[in-house]
């Protein structure tokens, strides 16, 4: 069994709180709501489906604005 996030929303329906976890970035077990989700996260969460137990709704997660892409390069290896 190893660490993970918390990722939190309010159910667009019913106002429920959906939760889902990722095991990208640091997993240190936070807790992060909807509206502040480090990029890694979200990157690893979008297009993930969750459930609400409220209403029984079924969602996909989604990034409200497009996210940041980041330049990568490779280094020789010491």
């Amino acid at each position: 069994m190893g660490l993970f996030d918390d990722v939190y929303f309010h159910c667009p329906e019913c106002g429920e709180i959906v939760e889902t976890q990722s095991k990208a970035g640091e997993c240190s077990l936070s807790t992060y709501w909807e509206d502040s989700v480090p990029v890694e996260i979200g990157v690893d969460l979008e297009g993930e489906h969750v459930y609400c137990a409220g209403c029984f709704n079924s969602f996909i997660i989604e990034t409200e604005e497009p996210i940041a892409r980041v330049r990568l390069k490779l280094r020789e290896r010491e």
